[in-house]
């Protein structure tokens, strides 16, 4: 729902005009901050790049701040501890877009994260510290991206604010009503309000909830098949996608951190977990390690051991999604 925000400030306002009739209507603007939106750095074939969808923000707004990052093969990204960077911003969203794979045997990730600040200002995002890891090595490469700074603005309208100052002078109040002004401001303060209250409520953007994990799983295997990579010989791209999308299913089912995790620490973690049955243990290990032997040792695989993958995948999505479902219906029902 769109609401004009004049209208809010207005309604303000009008809340507001009893009470600036003792002010003296001087308005003493700050100087605003210098601010940048886009840093890089690189090391030994690490770059990376953050960056903001913009430097200047109202406090009813979202911002974005995107991370990319591209490590050379053999390589992978540490998980970004993103609350401890972004100061008074606040996480709604993170989502890991699928890793892309460059012609070079380097590997592209990219993160979007959506942030909600709370009070006008200037705030700083970072330094942002990030770390590749080798992935059947110890090596690491790490390098440090220099801050942003974003400015929040109040929603505010200052222009009615000096309009207001500028109408004491016309106001005057007699002593004897002393008891009428008071309860004039006092209901003005409360409709004015709650009128922006309301307002401010209605314009918030409806939450929808994001559709069960395993059927955007199924969803993107399917159209993983739709673009035939197999096929056409572009098995690199398809065990990258195809391992993608189960590390996902994992993450958004079981909230666990399969995708930020290296095959050796997902692997570890799960190991003796109640989580996962001693088959699906089992499925995993031969399935993931299949992969990373595409991805990263050049593993030539045949169509058929690209079909079985494909059917190992879609085949551990229905399993464990079926409790999921169970319980959901029964909580339903009661």
């Amino acid at each position: 729902m769109t609401v004009n925000r004049t209208f809010v400030a207005a309604a303000t306002a009008i809340a507001l005009l009893p009470l600036v009739a003792g002010c003296t209507g001087e308005d003493d603007a700050g100087a605003q901050p210098s601010v940048g939106s886009i840093v890089s750095a690189g090391s030994s074939g690490f770059t990376a790049e953050a960056r903001a969808n913009s430097v200047e923000i109202g406090t009813a707004d979202r911002l974005e701040f995107i991370v990319r990052q591209v490590v050379p093969q053999g390589f992978t990204p540490a998980p970004l501890e993103i609350e401890t960077l972004v100061g008074e911003f606040e996480v709604i969203e993170e989502r890991a877009l699928e890793p892309v794979a460059e012609a070079d045997g380097s590997t592209r990730f990219e993160t979007i994260y959506l942030l909600e600040p709370f009070l006008p200002g200037a705030y700083t995002i970072g330094p942002t510290p990030l770390i590749a890891k080798e992935i059947d090595g110890g090596r690491t490469l790490e390098l440090t991206l220099e801050p942003s700074t974003i400015n929040v603005t109040s929603e505010f309208d200052p222009d009615s604010a000096l309009q207001l100052g500028a109408m004491k002078e016309t106001l005057s109040i007699p002593p004897s009503r002393t008891p009428i002004v008071i309860g004039v401001v006092g209901g003005g303060l409360l409709l004015g309000g709650a009128i922006a209250l309301g307002i401010w409520r209605l314009s918030r953007p409806t939450v929808i909830p994001p559709p069960p994990a395993d059927e955007t799983a199924l969803s993107r295997l399917r159209h993983l098949l739709d673009r035939q990579l197999v096929e056409s010989g572009e098995f690199d791209l398809f065990y990258t996608e195809l391992s993608s999308i189960l590390r996902h299913y994992i993450e958004d089912q079981f909230d666990a951190r399969a995708p930020e995790q290296t095959t050796e620490e997902f692997l570890a973690e799960i190991h003796g977990s109640t989580l996962f049955t001693g088959d699906d243990q089992t499925l995993l290990r031969q399935f993931l390690l299949h992969c990373d032997l595409v991805k990263f040792a050049r593993l030539e695989p045949s169509v058929a051991q690209a079909e079985d993958s494909m059917v190992s995948a879609r085949s551990f999505i229905e399993r464990t999604a079926m409790p999921f479902r169970i319980a959901a219906v029964e909580g339903g029902a009661s």
